[in-house]
């Protein structure tokens, strides 16, 4: 039976708060392209979903990791991925960059 270690999903506002104190951390935003550029983060790293297992060399070891999708929904598989790929500090964003826009910063475009 394959057994899988998943990730801890975060609330928008304790991500905000570590980008505030400048903790060390990556921010992987797996959304498409076009997602991308019409609205991100500053400072995240863009790692489409699809490309994930073909770029896990690029991805941090031993930093604590965030995913982030639209919702939430891709960006869970990409962090229950990089869990069971090893990586030990792996967490979910909830609501992804939709709820980032609406909690955080309203300057963000929305879709």
């Amino acid at each position: 039976m394959l057994s899988m270690d998943l990730p801890r999903t975060v609330l928008v506002q304790q991500v905000k708060d570590l980008f505030d104190s400048k903790a060390n951390l990556c921010l992987i935003d797996v959304r498409q392209d076009w997602e991308f550029e019409l609205c991100h983060i500053e400072g995240s790293f863009h790692l489409p979903l699809d490309q994930l297992p073909q770029r896990l060399t690029e991805i941090p070891e031993n930093t604590p990791l965030f995913t982030l999708c639209h919702h939430g929904i891709r960006s869970g598989y990409a962090a229950a991925f990089l869990k069971n790929a090893g990586f030990k500090d792996v967490s979910n964003i909830k609501g992804g960059i939709d709820a980032w826009a609406k909690q955080i910063n309203p300057t963000l475009k929305t879709y």
